[in-house]
């Protein structure tokens, strides 16, 4: 199982995966929702030059490859695509002039899937294998401690969350919060409940769980 991990530059992506990586594998006596995590947030995060690919192993769910692709590269995106289960999209929801790339680089995500849907012909989205398309998009809203709340609301307005959703019937879920202050108490539900609105759910569930349980979830539907 391979998750696409795309974004602007300085958005998170790689202390994002880094986080994922350190609190991904299960250890005695740790649930899935690992509260509490040794990680430096002090320590520097290198921008990723190029394609970074870390891979985790999970007893519950096997092996999981986190493909990064840096921001020089992410014109190339589509060429990983296929191989790809799910994508994860990170924005910096303190960075109000980058979301408008987000927004660009969102409708090329769902735009691909669909021509790729067309050409491979199957409507079979049950499984998780490498040709199958319409899939699984995550908007992973980053650095929420840096940003003013509202963000969230001009970000999901700006992202016309309604007409993706519809032009290309392709479910899109958002999940909001920090890599840095995972314990923030802010969050989206892990999804867009439409109409222009978001949901604003009071949990102590920090943010990297959440979007391991995200990418855990797509992976017990598929073996379901």
């Amino acid at each position: 199982m391979e998750v696409l991990i795309v974004g602007s530059e300085s958005s998170g992506k790689s202390y994002l995966i880094r986080q994922l990586k350190d609190q991904m594998v299960l250890r005695p006596n740790q649930s899935l929702s690992i509260i509490e995590n040794n990680a430096n947030t002090n320590e520097l995060t290198i921008p990723t030059v190029g394609v970074d690919l870390v891979t985790v192993e999970r007893p519950d769910l096997g092996k999981i490859r986190l493909r990064e692709i840096g921001s020089s590269m992410v014109g190339k995106w589509s060429s990983y695509f296929s191989d790809c289960s799910c994508v994860i999209l990170v924005i910096d929801a303190s960075d109000i002039g980058s979301f408008s790339f987000g927004y660009i680089l969102l409708l090329e995500i769902l735009s691909y899937s669909c021509s790729e849907d067309r050409s491979n012909g199957s409507g079979d989205t049950g499984k998780l294998n490498s040709q199958h398309s319409n899939k699984p998009v995550l908007l992973a809203c980053n650095k929420m401690d840096m940003a003013d709340e509202t963000n969230i609301t001009f970000l999901v307005s700006m992202l016309r969350l309604d007409e993706c959703k519809h032009t290309f019937n392709h479910e899109i879920d958002l999940i909001s919060g920090s890599c840095f202050d995972q314990h923030k108490l802010f969050d989206s539900s892990s999804s867009y409940s439409g109409g222009g609105a978001v949901v604003m759910n009071k949990t102590l569930q920090p943010f990297v769980t959440r979007v391991i349980e995200w990418v855990a979830n797509i992976i017990r539907h598929a073996k379901s």
